[in-house]
C-alpha cells in the first residue's frame, strides 16, 4: 500500500510480501518512544516490554489512536543467503503467475497443491509473499521471491504450483514462461527468455518472473508497475515523468479514461528506479503526500461517480485478507465466489501466539462480503 508511511504500517501491524519470511512488522519492533496525555497533560515516554508495557503491546497492530509515535527501534532482519554456486542474493519479481482449472478434478488438484505449499511446506514457501486472486476458472499470484529464478522454479515446479501446459494447448493460452531480469552492470531490464534459451526445460506456465540483485529494486520495480492502479493515492500530476523528475523519455503516453491523458513511467529503466528511491526518500515529493489529487476528484465529480461506489452488477463477490490454513473444500467453495487475497500469511506469522502483540487478525481469516447493488 503505498499509501501508508512506516509508522503507519508498524502500528497497524505491518503485512507485506515479505511478512511469511519476516512475521508481522509489529513483531520485529523492539522499542517506541511517544508523546501522550496522561489527563493533566503531555508526557513522553519510552515503551518496551518492560517499561509501559501496555502501551507497547496495544500500539503493535493496535493502530495509532494511543500516543503520537516519534521514534520506533526494530531488530534487523537478515536476508536469505544466496545459494551455493550464486555469487550474490537474488530477488525474484512474479507477475500474473496463473494456474488455470481443467474441470473439478483439475481445480481440487490444483487448489489443494497451492494449500499444501503455503501450510505445509514452510521451509520453502515462507520465500514466497504477495498477492493473489481466487476464481471459478484459476487462480493467480503476484509478489516476491526471495531468491534467484532457479530457486523459484525448483520450488514451485516440485510441489505442483508452474502448470505444465502441453505444447498443444500453451499455444492457445500462451503459455511460455517469461524471464527478465535486471544486473547490477545493466541500464535496463534483460530479456533472457521467452519459451526458449535457458527457459526451454522449464514448464509451460503462465506468467513472468523478472530477477534483481536487491530488495529495493525487486519493490521499486513493483511499485512502479503498479503505478496506474495507485494513481488516486498519490498527489501525482499525471505525468509521472515531470513528477519525478526525469527526462519526458522515460515516460509513454496513455489515458486514465476518456477525460484524462497521463504519462506512465517506463519501469525497464534503472533511471526510472533511482528516481522512484529518490521521491520516496524526499518527504516534501508528491510521493509522500497521499490521498487522491484534485484532477481525480474532478474526474469522478465529471462522470457523475463517486469514489467506490457500490454498483448493480452481479453476481456478488468476495475480497478482502486470507490468512490461516484452510481446507481444500473450503478453497473451492471460496474460489467459485471469487476473492482477492490482499497479503499471504503464511509461515512466520504462525510462529506466535494471537496474544502477542494487538495484531487482531493473526491466524483469522478477513472476507469482506460485497453485495452490490444491495445492503
Amino acid at each position: 500500500c503505498p499509501s501508508v508511511g512506516i509508522t503507519g504500517y508498524l502500528l497497524g501491524g505491518g503485512s507485506g510480501d515479505v511478512t511469511p519470511s519476516t512475521g508481522w512488522g509489529s513483531d520485529d519492533v523492539l522499542e517506541l518512544r511517544a508523546v501522550i496525555w496522561n489527563g493533566t497533560n503531555a508526557e513522553y515516554i519510552t515503551a518496551n516490554k518492560e517499561e509501559n508495557a501496555d502501551f507497547f503491546w496495544a500500539s503493535l497492530g493496535g493502530g495509532g489512536g494511543l500516543g503520537v509515535i516519534t521514534d520506533i527501534k526494530t531488530a534487523i532482519v537478515q536476508s536469505p543467503e544466496p545459494l551455493p554456486h550464486e555469487d550474490r542474493r537474488k530477488f525474484l519479481y512474479i507477475q500474473n503467475l496463473e494456474f488455470h482449472y481443467f474441470g473439478e478434478e483439475s481445480k481440487r488438484e490444483g487448489l489443494e497443491s497451492f494449500r499444501r505449499f503455503l501450510y505445509e511446506k514452510t521451509e520453502e514457501s515462507h520465500k514466497f509473499g504477495g498477492s493473489g486472486s481466487l476464481s471459478s476458472e484459476a487462480f493467480s499470484v503476484n509478489g516476491i521471491y526471495l531468491g534467484s529464478a532457479e530457486e523459484f522454479i525448483e520450488s514451485f515446479d516440485k510441489n505442483g504450483l508452474l502448470q505444465n501446459f502441453p505444447s498443444t494447448f500453451a499455444h492457445l493460452f500462451s503459455a511460455f514462461p517469461v524471464f527478465r531480469k535486471l544486473t547490477s552492470e545493466a541500464d535496463t531490464l534483460e530479456d533472457v527468455c521467452d519459451g526458449t534459451g535457458p527457459c526451454q526445460d522449464w514448464p509451460n506456465f503462465i506468467g513472468t518472473i523478472i530477477e534483481f540483485e536487491s530488495y529495493g529494486e525487486a519493490m521499486l520495480y513493483k511499485l512502479c508497475d503498479q503505478v496506474a492502479v495507485v494513481m488516486g493515492r498519490t498527489q501525482t500530476s499525471g505525468d509521472w515523468c515531470k513528477d519525478l523528475k526525469i527526462s519526458p523519455d522515460n515516460c509513454v503516453s496513455g489515458k486514465y479514461d476518456e477525460h484524462f491523458s497521463h504519462k506512465l513511467p517506463i519501469c525497464e529503466k534503472r533511471g526510472v528506479l533511482d528516481a522512484f528511491l529518490e521521491a520516496a526518500y524526499d518527504p516534501e515529493s508528491f510521493f509522500n503526500h497521499g490521498g487522491p489529487p484534485e484532477w481525480w476528484l474532478d474526474l469522478a465529480i465529471k462522470d457523475g461517480r463517486v469514489p467506490y461506489k457500490d454498483t448493480d452488477d452481479l453476481p456478488t463477490s468476495l475480497g478482502g485478507l486470507l490468512i490461516p490454513d484452510v481446507d481444500v473444500d473450503t478453497l473451492i467453495k471460496i474460489s467459485d465466489v471469487g476473492t482477492g487475497i490482499n497479503h499471504f500469511q503464511h509461515g512466520a506469522p504462525m510462529q506466535f501466539s494471537s496474544d502477542y502483540n494487538a495484531v487482531a487478525h493473526r491466524d483469522t481469516a478477513i472476507l469482506i462480503e460485497f453485495l452490490r447493488g444491495e445492503e
